[in-house]
């Protein structure tokens, strides 16, 4: 049975400026070090891009999933009662969607903004009624990228629209 071989060897070294000193044979030479390190970096540089572009549309996701479950239940609503709920101020929730969404799913922060916000009669005149995000620092590349996968890619147009610091969404019956 062979004995394990030590990773590096040690021997005297014969150089003049230090005698006597340590030096090490079968390691790396801080020229190959650096060289992994560049490839590293050039590796990161390339993969890192693409996880940000992950989280976005993991957002933008997320996103088309709660305005399609606030599209559903008011159009259920509208079903039942031939009219909408009423309006309430944002952030609040209209207690006549009870049994058709849960107070703690309006409630919660949407995923592209601060508060959600039921406008049967506020908003566009063209897109009423409509559920907005009331955003104080909308990130308005993410709503552009939303706009873009469900509408027309135009956020002054269409059923999704910038209006002040809401991203509306209409809904019809």
């Amino acid at each position: 049975m062979k004995s394990p071989q030590p990773l590096a060897t040690f021997r005297k070294s014969t150089s003049p400026r230090l005698p006597g000193a340590l030096r090490t044979t079968g390691g790396f030479t801080l020229v190959e070090l650096l060289i992994v390190v560049v490839i590293l970096g050039i590796l990161a540089a390339v993969v890192l891009p693409t996880f940000g572009d992950v989280r976005s549309d993991a957002k933008i996701s997320a996103a088309q999933t709660e305005f399609g479950v606030f599209q559903t239940a008011l159009r259920s609503y509208y079903a039942l009662n031939e009219a909408w709920p009423g309006d309430e101020n944002e952030g609040v929730w209209p207690a006549e969607l009870d049994g058709l969404i849960s107070q703690q799913m309006f409630e919660r922060p949407p995923v592209l903004g601060d508060q959600w916000d039921w406008n049967p009669d506020w908003g566009p005149a063209d897109l009423q009624p409509n559920i907005s995000v009331q955003a104080v620092s909308p990130d308005v590349v993410l709503w552009q990228l939303l706009d873009d996968r469900t509408d027309d890619g135009d956020l002054n147009t269409g059923l999704l629209r910038k209006f002040g610091s809401h991203l509306c969404y209409g809904i019809s019956p």
